[in-house]
């Protein structure tokens, strides 16, 4: 395909119908061709005409229909295998990379001379789509009035290639070709979709009126995408190329909710040393959206729910997390796209690297590193616990050097390539979850974890499974819920340019872009061979030559294990210092099992001692090995108190709490940069932790000392963790995760240790009014480190429990106070989220058949008024 026209003549919202045409541009490839295969679905066909150079009028070619996907496999089946079988013939049997199509039309014999001259085609077929299913979705507010009035409005939505829902294409992301769209519509309604609007002719009666886009950029028609709308436009004077589309009445969210995407355009084409590839960048908010952000070729269409005003806080770092990603694939992604489903992770992977280059400039690293180690967690959790992901790439990047030479010659078997085809994966994904949890598919992620536990024998797969199930909550957003295996899969991919990165460079890497970027302008540029066209597409194999040529390293053995394997590494370490040699002893294992893999490089183990921080490389080989590492420091008979850090900085440190006064090691981390995914158990004292996170400057070091110090409850926990809390200095994300981390030490140790008036007290003093300072002050946002606090310390305080396991009285009664002296009148920022915050705390304390406890000891708080409402 060439070239392609859609033209949708009428669309009519109350009946959720389009009609309308598509016209083909093919040019044939062989001598001899005597029928054409294409995509769609849902659809009715009217007729399909052909037409060529030198014929005078339409042929009417006749077409077959048949979807295989409609009734692959029969209701009464309930064979996971077989059903995936079915699954898999149906996708490849439709497939255009394997010469599929829902629709086969007969050429006519006149075409003949035409196709052995390999003149072009055009072939015309009239379509009808009625009350879509999928692919396309119409918004009828249940009021009275016309579709403009009710505010109306329609737009597509996918999932891999899946725009053969709503028109008859060539449904393949290695199809490019250049595109005219046509639409007709009401008076009122506003029409989005890509390329340039031309012109905009009005009918007679002026009731209707037809929209022209031009699309000269080649692109893939899975990668065109439809709005249509009784939007409000909204253009930034000062970035003219960026229009945002609105329903009535939000346009004056727009300009906060994008305020950034100027400075992320910069950021981008400053990367990358080359331009946005197109002419505009269309945003379009509609409602009833199943994903927060859809990409399509220069343009995005996004969930009203991302819009916001400036009073909102926490939505500003959700919706410029979204909208940085929609923008960076219109790099990766849309101008330049994949050549196969095997090339998926590449694409994902770089735009996603892309994406956090710019939100590490935008947030700050250390929310950028700390979104790098939930996301590790994310992936580690999945491999491990979760159903596991198959490989990246389906062949070895050993057997198959890297010579650019098997697309060219075909060498890659297309049946294999389809195996990455997301709509096999979902299947496989699917087939896995139920094997994992066996006979209750609709189980829990919390329940599986437990009854794992009760399963299992060996000690450290216990303590690892209690760690996935504490830190549930925050890798899960705070539900049970399952996996998004897209999701996980574009982490790893992630992943996996951050380690081309550290190998290589990311000048190095940045100039590999720099090139797929300039070949990808060069072909898409006007009177250029359509031959050339094929440079718009990257694959694994031509990239990572690309990677080789710019940085004259081999580094595909490497990636081959992370790429082509599945399974994350699980390393458990533990150290002993030996006094006599002055060294380190460490030992390291390798776990073997679901979701394992074995990790063969260099592992980089940094250890801060009394004159500083080393790091050390050692070399991993297998699964049992030992180090020695030479310690640089004396003993800590010099009683050195001013110990410099990796930083440079130098602090002063209490050494008096070490239980080993000859040695010199404070605490050690293992792969501190997260170089390879991996998931690391690494034992050491509990003042070790304490001085990890009191003074480590890396917030991921800091996270990892919080996570180890629930299991060491003890006066050194609480108080370093209490120190945490109260440092301002310290990244306000640590300290909320602090906070948690307390009350669950308050839990284990309430015999011994009344949390509940300590973590009160902290609050108090942070946001107590001076005159009273059970009363919070008149809330006052604008220290944002001083918000999200206040927002974690009532939850954090409702997790509380007695030796009962119960909530006391006073524990509710300090929320219901909350909400009572709540007072927001003079604060610029909204509470809603506050509010919702003391709500959630709420919810812990009260439950169904919960009896509240009251100490004697808290008697005189029973008196304190409160609001007969709020109980």
């Amino acid at each position: 395909t060439i070239h392609q026209i859609l033209c949708l003549t009428a669309v009519d919202f109350n009946n959720k119908t389009l009609y309308g045409f598509a016209e083909l541009h093919i040019l044939p490839l062989v001598n001899h061709l005597s029928r054409i295969k294409v995509n769609c679905k849902q659809s009715k066909i009217f007729r399909i005409c052909v037409k060529g150079s030198g014929l005078d009028t339409w042929l009417e070619a006749s077409f077959l229909t048949q979807d295989p996907g409609i009734n692959f496999c029969p209701d009464t089946v309930q064979n996971v295998d077989f059903l995936l079988n079915k699954l898999e013939a149906a996708v490849l049997q439709t497939e255009p990379d394997q010469n599929g199509g829902e629709i086969i039309v007969q050429l006519p014999s006149e075409t003949i001379p035409l196709i052995a001259e390999k003149k072009t085609l055009r072939i015309s077929i009239e379509f009808v789509l009625e009350d879509p299913k999928g692919g396309i979705h119409f918004v009828n507010p249940e009021i009275e009035g016309s579709p403009v009035k009710r505010k109306s409005h329609l737009f597509t939505y996918k999932y891999g290639n899946s725009s053969r829902l709503w028109f008859p294409c060539i449904d393949s992301f290695s199809e490019v070709c250049t595109w005219k769209i046509e639409v007709t519509t009401d008076i009122g309604m506003i029409v989005v979709c890509p390329g340039n609007l031309v012109e905009k002719v009005y009918t007679s009666d002026e009731k209707q009126a037809t929209h022209h886009f031009i699309l000269s950029t080649p692109t893939s028609a899975s990668n065109i995408g439809l709005a249509i709308g009784p939007f409000e436009v909204v253009i930034d004077q000062e970035l003219s190329d960026v229009m945002c589309f609105v329903l009535p009445g939000l346009s004056p969210l727009v300009n906060h909710t994008t305020s950034f995407l100027g400075d992320a355009i910069e950021f981008f084409e400053e990367t990358l040393n080359a331009q946005y590839p197109f002419s505009a960048y269309k945003l379009v908010f509609v409602d009833e959206a199943f994903m927060s952000s859809q990409t399509f070729t220069s343009m995005n269409i996004l969930s009203t729910n991302l819009l916001h005003p400036e009073s909102v806080i926490e939505q500003t770092f959700i919706s410029r997390k979204i909208l940085v990603n929609g923008l960076a694939e219109q790099f990766f992604g849309m101008f330049v796209g994949m050549h196969s489903w095997c090339d998926l992770w590449l694409i994902q992977g770089i735009f996603r690297y892309l994406a956090g280059l710019f939100l590490k400039k935008h947030f700050g690293n250390n929310d950028y590193r700390l979104w790098l180690h939930k996301e590790l967690e994310l992936l580690c959790n999945y491999e491990l616990v979760g159903p596991g992901l198959p490989p990246l790439y389906p062949y070895s990047l050993v057997t198959h050097p890297i010579d650019g030479k098997q697309e060219s010659t075909n060498e890659i078997s297309q049946s294999s390539a389809i195996q990455q085809h997301p709509h096999i994966i979902s299947s496989k994904q699917l087939k896995m979850i139920v094997f994992w949890i066996g006979e209750h598919p609709y189980v829990m992620f919390e329940e599986i974890l437990k009854e794992k536990m009760r399963k299992v024998k060996d000690k450290e797969d216990i303590a690892f499974l209690k760690d996935q199930l504490s830190e549930r909550k925050g890798c899960l957003g705070g539900r049970d819920k399952r996996y998004v295996y897209s999701g996980v899969r574009s982490t790893k991919s992630h992943f996996v340019m951050r380690i081309i990165e550290l190998r290589i460079g990311q000048d190095l890497l940045l100039q590999a872009f720099n090139k797929s970027l300039s070949l990808a302008s060069a072909a898409a540029a006007k009177n250029t061979d359509m031959m050339l066209w094929s440079n718009m597409l990257l694959s694994t194999t031509g990239f990572l030559k690309t990677i080789s040529t710019v940085s004259g390293k081999d580094i595909n053995i490497f990636l081959d294990q992370w790429i082509c394997h599945s399974g994350v590494a699980k390393i458990n370490a533990s150290f002993s210092f030996n006094r006599k040699r002055n060294i380190i002893e460490l030992e390291v294992s390798q776990c073997v099992g679901k979701g394992c893999q074995k990790y063969v490089g260099p592992m980089i183990i940094c250890i801060q001692e009394l004159d500083g921080s080393f790091p050390h490389t050692v070399q991993v080989e297998d699964i049992i090995s030992q180090h020695e590492l030479p310690c640089h420091s004396k003993s800590r008979r010099n009683k050195k108190k001013k110990i410099p850090l990796i930083t440079g900085d130098e602090v002063d440190m209490d050494l008096s709490v070490t239980l080993d006064s000859d040695s010199p090691v404070l605490w050690v981390r293992i792969d501190p940069d997260m170089t390879w995914p991996r998931h690391v158990s690494l034992q050491q004292p509990d003042y070790m932790w304490q001085y990890q996170l009191r003074y480590e400057r890396d917030v991921t070091s800091q996270i990892e000392a919080v996570r180890a110090l629930e299991k060491y409850p003890c006066s050194g926990t609480r108080s370093a963790l209490i120190d945490t809390i109260n440092n301002v200095e310290a990244f306000f994300k640590v300290r909320m995760e602090a906070a948690f981390c307390l009350a669950k030490i308050a839990n284990t140790e309430v015999e011994v240790w009344d949390g509940e008036s300590a973590m009160i007290e902290i609050f108090e003093k942070m946001f107590g009014s001076n005159a009273c300072a059970s009363i919070p002050k008149f809330n006052n946002f604008s220290n944002f480190t001083g918000y999200f606090m206040q927002k974690v310390l009532p939850t954090s305080i409702s997790m509380l429990k007695n030796s009962q396991s119960q909530c006391t009285r006073r524990t509710l009664q300090f929320i219901l106070e909350l909400l009572k002296y709540n007072d927001n009148r003079f604060n610029q920022f909204h509470d809603g989220f506050y509010v919702s915050s003391l709500i959630d705390g709420l919810k812990n304390v009260i439950g169904p058949a919960l009896h509240l406890a009251s100490a004697t000891s808290f008697d005189e708080r029973k008196n304190l008024p409160v609001d007969e409402h709020a109980k």
